[in-house]
């Protein structure tokens, strides 16, 4: 009898499936069929708003493991945390700059990129392990540079901070300050010639001169770093142009070696001179800079510079995030 009504089913046309499935839906939940659809629908809704918005729910079922997945859009941490190994993160921020140095003895951010990347470097920091910076280093008062500020101080903790000089009514530094205050973060004036390490990492500041540059001149009065580890070198020079470069030139010409040159100014012809990169050497160029920006960033005339100097350019809006790790002694981009 069974077997009968099995090929009864099998017969049975795509209609009289669905009114029998109806009928079994009705048999379990009734006539209220529809409103105890639209209760599960409602509970649905309630539970992801929860989630989004309640951290302790959203930690306890991230913990039960429910929306793990295989694949991770986070990047994986670069260094081990015991080894000897240092990396260097040109994050990509758009048309701004943020650069991570990272060591097993602590880590350093120059930089954080305009307000619309908050969310983005604190992201980046975290997926790297950095629950705590050494130095964060502004090197001048720029939204691309430092827009987010305020909120990368309040996310991460930080030990210190250097800037420059140059004041800003801008709200986004402002903010700065207020969360620099608050934390009781200790800040620290920028002068040529002063040293900082963190383990292995020697940061070696090479400018600002400010002084010979009105309070306007901003890009010229950048923080200047020469980064060291072991027998590699990173230099940077923010939105230094001609003038600063050439300060730079004159205090420290023959400093200024190294193997991997952030380019000035998102690759600005108004900075990245000749004299400059003969004396720099580097075998790369990062130029962090946002695609399409309304700059035309690079510029050709520095793209030539580079060139010239048998340098390879690799781009943040060609290639993401940019890394390079080093031992000391051999150098590696990732």
């Amino acid at each position: 009898m069974a077997w009968d009504n099995y090929n009864k089913n099998k017969k049975m046309t795509k209609k009289q499936k669905e009114r029998l499935a109806k009928k079994g839906m009705k048999a379990v939940f009734g006539k209220n069929l529809f409103g105890v659809m639209m209760l599960i629908l409602l509970l649905c809704v309630a539970f992801f708003l929860l989630y989004q918005q309640s951290e302790p729910v959203r930690d306890f079922v991230n913990g039960l493991g429910i929306f793990t997945t295989t694949s991770s859009t986070k990047p994986a941490p670069f260094i081990d945390p015991n080894g000897d190994e240092m990396a260097i993160h040109y994050i990509d921020v758009g048309q701004g700059d943020a650069t991570l140095l990272q060591t097993p003895a602590g880590n350093v951010l120059i930089d954080c990129g305009s307000k619309e990347y908050g969310d983005d470097v604190v992201a980046y920091l975290k997926a790297q392990g950095v629950e705590l910076l050494e130095y964060v280093i502004f090197t001048h008062p720029h939204e691309d540079h430092m827009g987010c500020a305020a909120y990368v101080l309040s996310e991460i903790e930080v030990k210190n901070i250097i800037m420059n000089d140059r004041p800003s009514t801008a709200n986004y530094f402002e903010e700065a300050l207020d969360v620099i205050e608050s934390k009781n973060i200790n800040t620290i004036l920028a002068s040529p010639g002063e040293i900082y390490t963190v383990g292995a990492l020697q940061l070696r500041l090479l400018g600002p001169y400010s002084a010979k540059f009105s309070n306007q001149d901003t890009n010229n009065s950048s923080i200047i770093i020469h980064a060291t580890y072991g027998l590699h070198a990173f230099l940077f020079t923010g939105d230094a142009e001609e003038l600063g470069e050439e300060e730079l030139l004159e205090h420290h010409k023959n400093e200024l070696k190294c193997d991997v040159f952030s380019a000035g100014h998102h690759g600005s012809r108004t900075s990245n001179s000749l004299a400059l990169l003969q004396a720099a050497s580097p075998e790369y160029v990062v130029i962090s800079v946002g695609e399409g920006n309304s700059y035309g960033h690079p510029h050709e005339e520095a793209l030539d510079v580079f060139g010239r100097v048998g340098a390879t350019v690799l781009r943040t809006d060609k290639l993401g995030s940019i890394v390079f790790v080093t031992d000391g002694e051999t150098l590696t981009k990732k």
